[in-house]
């Protein structure tokens, strides 16, 4: 999850990221949804988990808010939550990437590597050219003894665009013998 900071945050309370008016560069107070990614990158969970669940209230159709609380939660070690939000962010939006991308990596930390490998290959239907999305593909088929069909994945990732930090994780997948660092 990656966050543009705008123009800072101000303290109101000295009690963290719920307490803070996180404010654009203009000034203007962030949306709920993006008070909720403020919060996560803080681990700030309650606020987090408070911030989306206001954002979902304000506006319950966009997926968006959905797919972000699922990746929080994910990112808090609550994969069954993670998975209840990302379910659905896809039904609201059953061609965006991200819900069942993020669903696969919540069932590899539930030990469910053939049910990740499903979610990764719907997720390719919709962004075949996501290399996030190929690089767990890899790590999910590893996981399953298949490492020759995972380095067809790591190897497709790597002609892709990834974040620095994923970039990171296929050097090491590749580099140690298709043994992918943990999620």
């Amino acid at each position: 999850m990656v966050l543009w900071a705008g123009g800072g945050s101000r303290d109101l309370g000295g009690k963290g990221c719920g307490q803070s008016l996180h404010l654009d560069a203009r000034g203007r107070p962030l949306p709920q949804r993006v008070r909720g990614q403020v919060a996560a990158e803080a681990r700030d969970w309650p606020a987090s988990t408070r911030w989306f669940a206001e954002a979902v209230r304000q506006a319950p159709s966009p997926p968006q808010a959905y797919a972000e609380w699922g990746e929080a939660l994910l990112a808090a070690g609550d994969a069954d939550g993670a998975i209840a939000k990302l379910s659905l962010a896809h039904d609201k939006a059953p061609h965006f990437a991200d819900p069942p991308e993020l669903w696969g990596e919540a069932l590899m930390k539930q030990g469910d590597y053939a049910g990740a490998l499903g979610k990764f290959t719907e997720a390719d239907k919709d962004a075949p050219r996501w290399g996030r999305n190929h690089l767990h593909w890899g790590e999910a088929l590893v996981k399953l003894g298949r490492a020759d069909e995972a380095k067809a994945q790591w190897s497709a990732a790597a002609g892709m665009e990834l974040s620095v930090a994923d970039r990171a994780e296929l050097a090491r997948a590749q580099g140690s013998g298709a043994k992918p660092a943990p999620l």
